[in-house]
């Protein structure tokens, strides 16, 4: 008796343990997490697992009979546990894939469609109460799985095989370094609630899916916070550690055969621009350079970076730009679009240097270096072009 009321202790510590964990990340989650879609379905992932913690202290209760509900609120207690989990699922894979496929995913009919199956098995769920398609409750009030209980855990099981392959395949095609990893982190979510499943399943009686899915999520949400440090606040694009970080993941394969273009990027009369038309519209003159730099990355499948103030850099491998000068040139082309479509007071330009690295050069400091030289260059060229 003791040690079946020291079991029950521990299990409800562990459930209420879960259950606080995600009301603090429900409480912190914001807009750091993505989009205004991302963080809706983050939260109501959120939501969904604080109602399945209490569901399942409830279940609990009753199969040590520690309490001795009516049979109808087991039943009721065991169908929305089912029906949460699907609905879970379904807002992980909303979740997940507006970040790996964010246009298609803010379709309304392909949301619809991919949540089909989640809500039919949510349906079902409670319908089992009756049916007896998922569980039952024998003679003795015990819980005992349905026929179809299998098919319940595959369906919900489904929205995460698929964004983690999914994620697997983007990543691996994905030039930046800060998304790629982002991605490969949502990849990775499926092992924890993988582990939990399988010892639920084999074990039983000790509560392994609720932790395992608090644990993905809060991995999940502390390495966006970190996502924060290597990224740039103001443009969003990755800042100079992330930088950093990339170089030093892809000099060591740099050679002759496999060389690279190092861009340094900066803004023409910045500070004139700060003067006359003060620091917020010098602010939105650097989102629109970063907007143009994002178009061209997305072209060439390269990696763009703010240093700070108003200097960028952009890398980009020989295999996606045939030479310097047209990677230059879409930049142009890019940037005079943005400023078109923003109407501005002034003109906003920028000079671009470069380097070219075959594997001689191995350092960060040498490529900023050699490419910001030739970038004072092209600034010298342009102020004498002006004197005459």
């Amino acid at each position: 008796m003791i040690a079946a009321n020291l079991y029950i202790v521990l299990y409800l510590e562990i459930l209420i343990l879960c259950f606080v964990i995600a009301a603090i990340l429900h409480n912190k989650a914001s807009h750091d997490l993505g989009s205004e879609g991302e963080v809706r379905a983050f939260r109501w992932i959120l939501r969904l697992y604080m109602v399945m913690m209490v569901l399942d202290s409830i279940a609990q209760m009753q199969f040590q009979r520690v309490i001795r509900p009516p049979v109808i609120i087991a039943e009721f207690a065991s169908g929305a546990y089912m029906a949460l989990l699907s609905l879970l699922a379904v807002f992980w894979f909303i979740f997940a894939e507006l970040q790996i496929a964010p246009s298609m995913t803010r379709n309304t009919r392909f949301r619809i469609l991919f949540a089909l199956p989640g809500v039919a098995m949510a349906f079902m769920s409670f319908a089992s109460i009756r049916t007896g398609w998922f569980f039952h409750y024998d003679d003795t009030e015990t819980f005992r799985r349905g026929s179809l209980f299998f098919v319940q855990l595959v369906v919900a099981y489904f929205y995460f095989v698929f964004t983690t392959v999914h994620a697997y395949l983007v990543a691996k095609k994905e030039q930046s370094f800060a998304r790629r990893q982002r991605l490969k982190r949502i990849s990775l979510f499926i092992i924890a609630p993988t582990i939990g499943a399988l010892l639920q399943l084999v074990i039983g009686g000790y509560p392994f899916v609720g932790p395992s899915i608090i644990i993905a999520v809060l991995i999940i949400f502390i390495r966006v916070q970190a996502d924060m440090i290597q990224s740039d606040s103001l443009t969003g694009l990755n800042n100079r550690k992330s930088m950093e970080q990339y170089l030093e993941e892809i000099l060591p394969g740099i050679s002759e055969e496999n060389p690279l273009y190092f861009f340094m990027i900066d803004a023409d009369r910045f500070k004139k621009i700060n003067d006359t038309y003060g620091h917020l519209e010098g602010d939105r003159a650097l989102k629109l350079i970063a907007e143009a730099l994002r178009m061209t990355a997305n072209r060439t499948s390269g990696f763009i970076a703010r240093l700070g103030g108003d200097e960028f850099v952009a890398i980009n491998d020989t295999e996606h730009i045939q030479s310097p000068e047209a990677f230059e040139e879409m930049l142009l082309t890019d940037l005079a679009a943005v400023k078109t479509k923003a109407a501005l007071p002034y003109d906003l330009s920028v000079s671009i240097g470069h380097c070219f690295c075959d594997g001689s050069v191995r350092l960060t400091a040498d490529l900023l270096s050699a490419a910001d030289k030739q970038m004072y260059l092209v600034k010298q060229e342009k102020h004498a072009a002006q004197r005459r």
